[in-house]
């Protein structure tokens, strides 16, 4: 263990900087309007969210680190390195009608054509999504963004971090997808005015979404 890298009163000092730094993206980042990449999900879940209910499972700030560190090289590497030009990153994008909101990672131009891009960091699971194809999640998060941003094309690229290789899809708004998730919207925003919730969508605990749910106990108390 190296002495001459110091832990002491100036590191805790950064240290703090850091972490205020962290709890303010936590507060920037979370929202009263609905986000595009939670809309597949309960509602129940959705609406503790918005009403900013405590969590029972604690928000990973290292995994989010190291999403974004990751999502940040690719658009670098796309911009610099590849024929796409981006055109803009970190699009925060949204629709007053619906109340909802989103991010897309980069609104790039592909051989002309205007496409959003949503880049999704995973673990070993590379084969798995060219097997099974994308999922439900993330493809209508990112056709709500494209709609949102007018743009009739979206790219969908999984990039796996441990075998370092990606999977790319081709994603286009659909107008059922677009129209089923804005009815939802307007539901859970007309419960939302109210001050309430809407009903469980399960039937018992035991389902999948709650076991992985981080209002599991507040919701089934």
């Amino acid at each position: 263990m190296s002495k001459l890298a110091l832990r002491d009163h100036v590191a805790d000092r950064m240290d703090n900087v850091i972490n205020l730094a962290l709890v303010r993206n936590n507060v920037a980042t979370s929202s009263n309007v609905f986000l595009t990449n939670h809309i597949t999900e309960c509602d129940r879940r959705i609406m503790y969210r918005v009403y900013g209910e405590e969590t029972s499972k604690p928000k990973d700030i290292e995994e989010e680190f190291v999403r974004g560190a990751v999502i940040n090289a690719w658009i670098s590497l796309i911009n610099e390195k590849s024929s796409i030009k981006v055109l803009d990153s970190v699009c925060i994008l949204g629709d007053a009608r619906y109340s909802i909101s989103g991010k897309a990672d980069a609104i790039v131009s592909f051989q002309g054509v205007p496409s959003a891009l949503r880049l999704v960091p995973i673990y070993d699971e590379i084969e798995v999504i060219k097997e099974k194809g994308a999922r439900r999640k993330d493809t209508v998060d990112l056709m709500l963004l494209s709609w949102i941003a007018e743009i009739s094309h979206g790219f969908l690229i999984y990039v796996d971090v441990c075998v370092g290789t990606h999977c790319t899809f081709h994603v286009v708004p659909i107008r059922p997808v677009i129209k089923s998730a804005c009815i939802k919207c307007h539901r859970l925003n007309d419960i939302r005015l109210g001050g309430g919730l809407p009903n469980r969508v399960y039937e018992t605990k035991d389902s999948k979404e709650c076991q992985l749910c981080e209002y599991y106990e507040i919701c089934w108390q």
